[in-house]
């Protein structure tokens, strides 16, 4: 009668013990998945912000540019072309290297 006592309290620790490791398993489980999750709403929304931020530069693109249309009209650009022919100032080439503008030269 003795063993089976000592058999039985060494079943309800093993018992315990697997429990533990089971509580355990899922916890480390759902720590994981949390933090996955945590990982995906931060990129979304890094995401979100580049968006935003390629947004408002496209706005600005096109201020730009309707600015640009508004100063680029034909008979400013000939009054432009005129007043340069009046005072004999020479029409330089504009020289590109590597998408930058050089400096003529002579």
């Amino acid at each position: 009668m003795y063993s089976n006592e000592s058999e039985d309290t060494l079943l309800r620790g093993q018992v315990v013990a697997k429990a533990a490791l089971l509580i355990v398993v899922v916890g480390a489980t759902g720590i994981g998945l949390l933090t996955e999750r945590q990982r995906r709403f931060e990129a979304a929304h890094s995401m979100t912000v580049a968006h935003r931020k390629a947004d408002e530069l496209e706005r600005e693109i096109r201020k730009l540019r309707a600015e640009i249309a508004d100063r680029l009209t034909p008979s400013r650009i000939d009054a432009r072309i005129d007043a340069l022919r009046e005072t004999d100032d020479q029409f330089d080439p504009i020289v590109w290297s590597n998408g930058a503008a050089l400096e003529p030269t002579e």
